[in-house]
């Protein structure tokens, strides 16, 4: 729940990572509680709640630790995240960044991990997740490139979960593989959730701030970072739509349309618009594929498409039968969620 009088408190949802999430080398427990504590557990939450009991330290992060937990109201696991002091010290820490928790917490849509719960304790505040049972897209790409349809399920999904972030007035900002978990579903198609709010921010606050002050740092995923995050740039719903756009090309082709040697390398091709075609890699992509991509990836954010409901429009208009002319290799095992 969120409490009004406690907001102010709140820290950022900085640098949330896969870690909240059950992969497969971390496979879940079953939703009971433990008959012994482990002592290190219970002195980094000593009193959280009764209702959310820690079972073990799933993650560590510059600014905080991440638990597998039970919800004893609803008996079911969840991830709890424990800011550290040193986040909470943080100068940014007194900005805005509680209503930013607030609007994410407000976001419910299947593509979208949900926020359960923010509270605080004598420890500090906490905030639930969802756990999710899965594999992150990054850990997928290491086996091979996707196939079109998969791309296609990918990227439908994908901008549907933008589509809802996006209405809440956020910015993702950090859209990348391993922010994407995948996970069974009822139809054999994969279900992607999109995870990690870390960077998330205002489009109208962060408007304001990047015109208000000369001090500009630097965080994202530098092969996934559009120009404007480079710059004194305004960074809104296109920025997102640059990121998705390297996804896309990506899980097609196995590369990174913006790379070099060092991050300096990266960075220039992202200002210079280095990069080769997508279609001179795969030339037999379904017709509009590639063009379709490369304006995602435009330099100008202006000469991308404005809005994730706009990229959704003219991508669902291009033919889903032309697909089919792709060659096929084997698709990945979708997980078992019952295994």
């Amino acid at each position: 729940m969120i409490h009004e009088n406690s907001l102010s408190a709140r820290p950022t949802l900085d640098n949330l990572s896969s870690d909240f999430f059950v992969t497969p080398g971390n496979s879940p427990l079953e939703p009971t509680a433990p008959e012994h504590w482990d002592g290190s557990i219970l002195s980094a939450i000593s009193e959280v709640t009764t209702r959310y009991q820690p079972l073990a330290k799933i993650g560590t992060g510059a600014s905080a630790e991440v638990f597998r937990a039970l919800d004893t109201r609803f008996n079911r696991h969840v991830a709890l995240k424990r800011f550290n002091k040193e986040a909470l010290e943080r100068s940014d820490a007194e900005s805005d960044y509680h209503s930013e928790v607030a609007a994410v917490s407000r976001i419910c849509h299947p593509n979208v991990v949900r926020a359960y719960d923010l509270d605080d304790d004598e420890d500090g505040p906490f905030i639930i997740f969802e756990l999710i049972e899965g594999m992150d897209l990054e850990t997928r790409l290491k086996e091979r490139a996707l196939t079109a349809d998969e791309v296609r399920h990918f990227i439908v999904q994908a901008l549907e979960a933008l589509i809802a972030v996006h209405q809440t007035g956020l910015a993702h900002l950090d859209l990348k593989p391993a922010n994407f978990m995948s996970t069974s579903s009822a139809n054999g198609i994969p279900h992607y959730t999109l995870i990690d709010f870390g960077r998330a921010c205002d489009s109208e606050r962060e408007k304001d701030r990047r015109e208000s002050t000369t001090k500009q740092s630097l965080r994202g995923s530098i092969h996934y970072m559009a120009p404007e995050q480079f710059t004194k740039g305004v960074l809104d719903a296109r920025t997102d739509l640059y990121a998705l756009g390297i996804l896309a090309y990506e899980l097609l082709t196995g590369q990174k349309p913006f790379d070099g040697d060092n991050a300096i390398q990266v960075m220039s091709a992202h200002l210079t618009s280095r990069v080769t075609p997508i279609d001179e890699i795969l030339p037999d992509l379904p017709a509009g594929m590639a063009p379709w991509i490369m304006a995602l990836i435009a330099n100008n954010p202006d000469a991308r498409p404005q809005t994730a409901q706009e990229a959704l429009r003219s991508f669902l208009s291009l033919s889903t039968l032309q697909f089919a002319s792709l060659e096929v290799t084997e698709p990945f095992p979708v997980l078992d969620k019952t295994a």
